[in-house]
């Protein structure tokens, strides 16, 4: 989440709402920065996850554990992402659209 507000502040404008409104975006728009940054973490091709910590698992072995619903919509999402093929400069802004329209 810190990494969230950390982003949020580099948005141009952002820094000049009110405090209320910053924070009421923030929680609004967080879920959905996350969902696409999370995005990455998926391999489509592969029906893989690899976490932060570098671990990967399969997706299959995910939903055994109990993760399907959430997960299943997760991966479907990075899916549709992914065919954009998005430079790190338009996920930028995207993500920064996705935080302002929360």
């Amino acid at each position: 989440v810190r990494e969230v507000v950390e982003f949020a502040k580099h948005i141009p404008g952002f820094s000049t709402l009110s405090q209320n409104d910053q924070v009421t975006l923030l929680k609004a728009g967080t879920f959905e920065v996350l969902m696409v940054r999370f995005a990455s973490l998926f391999n489509v091709k592969e029906r893989t996850v690899t976490f932060i910590s570098g671990t990967t698992y399969s997706l299959e072995a995910l939903k055994s554990m109990g993760m399907g619903d959430l997960l299943g919509t997760m991966f479907d999402f990075s899916e549709k992402l992914n065919t954009l093929e998005l430079s790190s400069e338009e996920l930028g802004l995207f993500t920064a659209v996705v935080l302002v329209s929360a």
